[in-house]
């Protein structure tokens, strides 16, 4: 949820994102944007305006930042604990990227690598021949890596 604050409530204020122009002056004018289970709060931005003119106006906010599109970060496996294969449920904009993947064992060796082909907002990834046990699946793309906690049963 974007949150926007004005300063100085003279010159303007910040209604559903939309600021309105009281007067002359100047303004700061802070978004932030709270975090959840999933992500970090994001940082605070402040930006100042000075307004010339006391004509009472409304103007849509832009946001001052906005999320980076989807990156592997974004993707989630199932079902987990896994048995015989395990899904990797994509975000939209991640439905035509090829993904690296690689399993890991608890010592940190690379214990399965797979290139997993462009097409689908969910991908499977075959789990034969490894033990039963803890690993780490690494997922990369152009946009960027995350790594997973995977249980094989």
């Amino acid at each position: 949820m974007r949150r926007f604050l004005a300063v100085n409530l003279n010159v303007a204020t910040v209604t559903n994102g939309l600021i309105d122009v009281a007067g002359a002056g100047t303004v700061t004018i802070t978004a932030s944007q709270v975090g959840n289970y999933k992500y970090l709060s994001a940082p605070a931005v402040a930006r100042t305006f000075t307004v010339t003119s006391a004509a009472s106006a409304r103007t849509a906010a832009t946001p001052l930042a906005t999320k980076t599109a989807a990156s592997p970060a974004d993707i989630e496996l199932f079902p987990n604990p896994a048995h015989s294969e395990v899904s990797l449920v994509l975000p939209a904009a991640l439905h035509a990227v090829p993904l690296r993947t690689t399993v890991l064992n608890v010592l940190g060796q690379a214990v399965l690598q797979r290139t997993l082909p462009g097409g689908a907002g969910q991908r499977t990834l075959p789990l034969e021949g490894l033990a039963k046990g803890v690993y780490i699946v690494r997922i990369e793309s152009a946009g960027g890596s995350t790594s997973k906690r995977l249980l094989h049963e």
